[in-house]
């Protein structure tokens, strides 16, 4: 009878996984390579696993839920993300590089959200502005939105600098 190497196998019966044994000095080498592939932070928290699995199962809580915690920090990021003394091209740029960490750990940032995300950032003297995206029949795409502001900071900066007379 062959002795297969693996941690787990289908039974016959129910096509489940079921652990195999794999014998002390295997589960130590394998709780070894663990203890080396992850990040020194990490250690201590499978340091006093008794088996591989026991130990998989710990990484993989600890990755979940640090996932949801960050996932959540950059959502508050990107919904408290103010452009305030930015220009157009640092604020889109991290707009977007927040909805690009996001996406990155599976939850992405559909483009009408990117819009109002980027809208409801904008200070005051983008009033205007904001009130005649809001009018038209259809959002502009976040791609297009920025090419606008763009516009439009040249337009404020514009009449800022000759007193505010158009």
């Amino acid at each position: 009878m062959m002795r297969k190497n693996l941690l787990s196998q289908k039974t016959p019966h129910n096509n489940k996984f079921k652990p195999i044994n794999l014998g002390m000095k295997k589960g130590k080498k394998v709780l070894y390579w663990f203890s080396m592939s992850v990040s020194d932070s990490m250690i201590v928290h499978i340091q006093d696993a008794k088996s591989p699995k026991q130990a998989w199962d710990t990484l993989v809580k600890m990755y979940c839920t640090n996932t949801q915690a960050h996932k959540m920090q950059l959502k508050q990021e990107l919904h408290n993300l103010q452009k305030n003394k930015m220009n157009i091209n640092d604020y889109s740029t991290k707009v977007k590089n927040l909805a690009d960490a996001l996406a990155s750990i599976g939850a992405p940032v559909d483009d009408e959200d990117l819009v109002a995300v980027t809208l409801n950032g904008l200070r005051k003297d983008y009033s205007k502005f904001r009130t005649s995206i809001a009018d038209r029949e259809t959002f502009p795409n976040f791609q297009d939105l920025i090419t606008l502001l763009i516009s439009e900071e040249m337009r404020i900066v514009g009449t800022s600098s000759n007193g505010g007379s158009q």
